[in-house]
């Protein structure tokens, strides 16, 4: 496999072999989702919003 096809070979390695000095890398990947989750989620509030205004406002009559 090329390095393209597996973007972070060293986390599934770590998590299955159990290594104790690789939890950082885990930990790291599950801050990063967690912050890119949140900048999405806020990024899509507002656009659906927007978007679904008549929604709200159909619900309210």
């Amino acid at each position: 496999m090329k390095f393209a096809e597996k973007p972070f070979p060293e986390m599934g390695n770590a998590i299955n072999s159990g290594q104790a000095d690789a939890g950082w890398i885990i930990w790291a990947a599950i801050t990063l989702l967690g912050a890119l989750g949140y900048v999405v989620n806020s990024l899509f509030v507002p656009a659906e919003r927007r978007i679904l205004r008549w929604h709200r406002q159909a619900a309210r009559s």
